[in-house]
């Protein structure tokens, strides 16, 4: 394909969303409580799908890429910190294990829920404001979390 096509500008665009969105994403779980990145995240799930489901009705691309930064740069955070923070390093492997699986299962259900919906309606948006309403769901109860009590 030529050097400027669309699925290639887009594919580094979302490269170099994730890279911005690594950078000093560390640094602020020492600053924040672990909540408020959770909140953060969410919320730019909850945006990127936004998005999504809106760039067919000019939705600006560069604002899908910045909410997918945020989404994917702090999800290292939630998924690496959270459970050595919560609940010690003791159990560490069985707890990130256990956690493990659902991101695997996470990971099958997604693609296949935004198959279903182009194959049924033609388009994603469909799958994106599903995956949406669930984001803003998360986002509510994570608005209610707080950490749980220090390992015995």
């Amino acid at each position: 394909p030529p050097p400027f096509s669309s699925r290639r500008r887009n594919t580094r665009l979302c490269k170099l969303s994730r890279g911005l969105g690594d950078v000093y994403k560390r640094q602020l779980s020492d600053y924040f409580k672990l909540k408020y990145v959770l909140v953060v995240q969410l919320a730019g799930l909850t945006l990127k799908l936004a998005m999504l489901a809106l760039l067919p009705y000019g939705a600006p691309l560069w604002a899908l890429v910045v909410c997918h930064a945020v989404n994917t740069g702090l999800f290292g955070v939630i998924a690496n910190i959270t459970w050595a923070r919560y609940f010690g390093r003791t159990h560490l492997g069985s707890i990130s294990g256990f956690v493990m699986a659902f991101q695997v299962a996470g990971s099958a259900a997604g693609p296949y829920l935004f198959i279903l919906s182009l194959d049924l309606t033609g388009a994603y948006t469909v799958a994106a404001l599903v995956s949406m309403v669930a984001a803003v769901v998360l986002f509510v109860f994570a608005l209610r979390v707080d950490q749980p009590a220090a390992p015995r």
